[in-house]
């Protein structure tokens, strides 16, 4: 299958760390709780997710202020 642009890809919370430069796990539930990143969701009994989309357009949002 050709990949459109479209694709929505489930990032853990290790590449959450390392998208917003290398922050602790305090940290990324910290500016969750402010509203500043998107809150995750399950993906499995133990485990829990971001859309990589949603993040990407936080970090856009952050950046411009």
């Amino acid at each position: 299958m050709a990949a459109t642009g479209n694709e929505v890809k489930v990032i853990r919370l290790e590449e959450l760390k390392q998208k917003l430069g290398g922050v602790s796990k305090a940290t990324v539930y910290r500016m969750m709780n402010e509203g500043r990143i998107p809150r995750n969701f399950k993906i499995g009994q133990r485990a829990a997710g971001w859309l990589s989309n949603d993040v990407d357009a936080a970090i856009i949002q952050m950046s411009e202020g």
